[in-house]
């Protein structure tokens, strides 16, 4: 089997994880120290160091059309010169192998899952045409590119914008799949191994999507050895350089990924909150629940249980 590829946007480790961040006792970090929506400084003010807050945020996404090169030099810095997107050319692939839709259905279910950890709601729309970085209309786009490196890369995902409000960012959110790599639809259920093709290691769409979605949400690598995020990070004096991802059958990087693990959800609910909580036949949605709504409902169920067991001793 070859080397795993690492899945990490080479801008954001050249840069040291500028505004890197791990909330006491936790293993997951933030890249941009900010969210979509609302932030913690905006609605607060400078007078804390922890961003987050009670707000949770609509995102918008779209797949770049093919033939979009990039917006400006700056752009194209982990790229080959002069590429531009073919998506299609994986889908079509992925699609040929496992089935119509498979490609489109692997991207749908990575948003879903941190949709259903966290107050947020992705909402697929039409591209606009605009080249890579080239449009703050969308806020996250997916597109595949030729990528300095090879096939050490699997995907690039650049965090939010630093202010959502006031200094939206072209770049922010954008996603690309290398086109050097090989992709697949792995089998079997979530922590199952994931399987090498043609004795190569292979990544997994959804599975890459996930953890591409999760810097795009403002999370950076994590030194868990189990989460989606795992990656090279330096948290304080200490340096992680990603084989703790692949060091035991369990690690990351060697299982299929199909659900956040703990600390994943743990960072973005630290970012966006809780779910929200949608209720009547309308679906309205009626924000975080708070946390006393939990205790409150456990202690319900812990008192209806009781009553059954009572009633049948």
């Amino acid at each position: 089997m070859s080397k795993p590829l690492v899945r990490y946007s080479p801008l954001l480790v050249a840069l040291g994880l500028f505004g890197c961040h791990a909330p006491p006792a936790s293993a997951y970090t933030l890249e941009f120290m900010d969210k979509w929506g609302p932030s913690y400084f905006q609605t607060f003010g400078p007078v804390s160091s922890t961003p987050g807050g009670p707000s949770g945020a609509r995102i918008t996404w779209s797949y770049i059309n093919d033939g979009a090169g990039f917006s400006n030099a700056q752009t194209t810095l982990p790229f080959v010169a002069g590429s531009t997107s073919r998506l299609s050319t994986i889908r079509t692939a992925i699609d040929a192998k496992y089935g119509a839709g498979a490609f489109n259905s692997a991207v749908a279910s990575a948003f879903a899952a941190w949709a259903g950890v966290a107050n947020l709601t992705f909402v697929p729309t039409s591209d606009n045409g605009a080249p890579f970085a080239g449009t703050t209309a969308i806020d996250i786009r997916i597109g595949a590119y030729t990528v300095n490196g090879g096939t050490d890369v699997g995907g690039i995902g650049y965090g939010p914008p630093r202010d959502a409000i006031n200094f939206p960012d072209a770049l922010a959110g954008d996603i690309a799949f290398s086109l050097t790599n090989a992709f697949q639809i792995a089998p079997g259920a979530d922590g199952a191994p994931l399987p090498p093709v043609n004795g190569a290691y292979t990544n997994d769409v959804e599975g890459l999507m996930l953890h591409e979605i999760g810097h795009a949400l403002g999370l950076g690598h994590s030194a868990d050895p189990s989460a989606v995020m795992c990656g090279f990070v330096v948290i304080g004096s200490t340096t992680y350089n990603g084989s703790q991802c692949t060091n035991t059958p369990s690690a990351s990087y060697n299982v299929v990924h199909r659900r956040l693990q703990p600390d994943d959800i743990a960072g973005v609910q630290f970012l966006y909150g809780l779910p929200a909580v949608t209720t009547g036949a309308t679906g309205t949605s009626d924000g975080p629940l708070p946390p006393w709504a939990g205790i409150a409902l456990g202690a319900v169920l812990i008192a209806i249980a009781g009553r059954r067991f009572a009633a049948r001793t």
